[in-house]
């Protein structure tokens, strides 16, 4: 939550790629104590993203995709492929985790909001097929969103246009937790938002 920290941070990421090396960043659900839990590896990796200005996120589970409902309990349950505005996607994500780590798909969910708010797409993948991450390398969502059709079983969450430049500090509020209440009142909710 410290802007120094969080630059320290970024640029000490930055120089181990330019020296050929691959870090990997990540939170051991079964060992981390409570002092030192960030939250969980899916909005860890959404905020590395945004820090490093990644071009895109991938984010591997268990499933094929998001789906509307848990679909091992709800046999209702629909896929979604193209998510054109993940920041106002609703979906049930009441148990549907495997009960292995602290995240879920509701965690996945809100690190691909978090991506797509600062302008990264994000794919989400079945852990079992990497494979079919190659299939989405060079996949651009077409105009009409409803004809969208992905080269490979996945959810590709859409970026949102960034209409100016994200800058650094901007990047670190996003990665803020949040804290507070906004109340509007009706006349409040009813005024129209400016264009941008």
């Amino acid at each position: 939550m410290d802007k120094e920290h969080w630059t320290n941070v970024k640029s000490t990421i930055i120089e181990c790629l330019a020296l050929g090396v691959v870090p990997i960043i990540n939170e051991n659900d079964s060992t981390n104590t409570a002092e030192l839990r960030f939250g969980d590896n899916d909005n860890l990796a959404a905020l590395t993203a945004v820090q490093l200005e990644a071009d895109a996120l991938c984010l591997f589970t268990d499933v094929n995709c998001v789906y509307t409902a848990n679909p091992r309990t709800n046999p209702d349950a629909k896929p979604l492929h193209v998510v054109a505005e993940p920041w106002a996607l609703r979906v049930d994500t009441k148990d549907a985790g495997s009960g292995l780590g602290t995240g879920g798909m509701a965690t996945k969910i809100l690190a691909a909001r978090t991506a797509s708010v600062s302008g990264i797409p994000c794919v989400l993948l079945n852990s079992c097929f990497p494979q079919r991450l190659l299939g989405l390398l060079d996949f651009t969502p077409p105009e009409a969103i409803e004809e969208a059709k992905l080269p490979e079983e996945a959810t590709y969450f859409m970026a949102m246009d960034c209409t100016q430049t994200v800058h650094d500090t901007r990047r670190w509020i996003v990665s803020l937790p949040v804290a507070g209440e906004l109340t509007l009142d009706d006349g409040a909710a009813r005024v129209p938002w400016p264009k941008v």
